[in-house]
């Protein structure tokens, strides 16, 4: 038998690491809203949460949009790389931020992670 040139030839093997590279950084921010504060202003960490005041109320959208506008503007990066993941109609939300590696987001959050201690009162 010969070998027919219509033959179908395995594609290479790409490996996990190559892929992992290509792909653009992404990380994912946990954040809660306390909607109708007196200013925008980042509280703290509630747990594994960013606790953040924002004056919008929760209807139709604002909230979700003054959030996405302060984080741009905290991260100093264009709303377009900020997406809600999870939490459209909620105070818990899942941000997606596009272009920043987890690190490079705790780092230009300039937040400690230990701001708040469990109950969310701010005390030891």
């Amino acid at each position: 038998m010969t070998c027919s040139p219509w033959r179908a030839r395995p594609l290479p093997r790409m490996s996990l690491v190559a892929v992992k590279r290509a792909a653009p950084s992404q990380a994912t921010l946990a954040v809660q809203i306390q909607p109708r504060a007196s200013r925008n202003a980042v509280a703290g960490w509630v747990g594994e949460a960013l606790k953040i005041r924002l004056t919008a109320p929760p209807v139709e959208g604002a909230a979700n949009e003054a959030c996405l506008a302060f984080l741009a503007d905290l991260l100093d990066l264009p709303q377009s790389q900020l997406e809600i993941l999870r939490g459209n109609r909620s105070r818990h939300k899942l941000i997606r931020i596009s272009g920043l590696s987890q690190e490079e987001v705790y780092a230009r959050l300039k937040v400690p992670h230990t701001t708040l201690a469990p109950g969310g009162r701010g005390k030891g």
